[in-house]
């Protein structure tokens, strides 16, 4: 796995297209790009009721990404720096990103923490 250094500038939620609820990390990475790491739709379609509605693997997403930046509030992530961790020679996309971890500081070397994006998976609700 391959740690590139960033900066979380900021993470927001916001209503997309029709509605959608999304949200967004954007990260200046060491090389100056800049990237929408998760960009990801934290609700879903409710077929019988012909609406929207929250999801359990957004509000994890949520609940995960607080206990990480060790904040209350999502506006409160701000130049956060830390390792964007992939799998790829080259970031192009969120796509491209497995997740965070925590930057080495001896004092915490036991509690770094790593927020994948694999670990959330299970949340994702399956379509049988």
């Amino acid at each position: 796995m391959k740690k590139i250094l960033c900066n979380v500038e900021k993470v927001k939620t916001s209503y997309q297209d029709r509605k959608i609820l999304i949200l967004d990390c954007f990260v200046e990475m060491e090389d100056g790009g800049f990237l929408s790491v998760f960009n990801t739709v934290l609700d879903s379609y409710n077929e019988e009721l012909k609406n929207r509605e929250g999801s359990q693997y957004g509000c994890e997403l949520i609940r995960q990404l607080l206990d990480f930046f060790g904040v209350d509030d999502l506006s409160e992530i701000k130049n956060y720096k830390c390792w964007l961790l992939t799998n790829k020679a080259m970031v192009w996309s969120s796509s491209d990103v497995l997740g965070f971890e925590q930057l080495s500081c001896s004092e915490f070397k036991n509690n770094q923490k790593k927020l994948l994006k694999s670990d959330l998976e299970r949340y994702i609700p399956r379509k049988d």
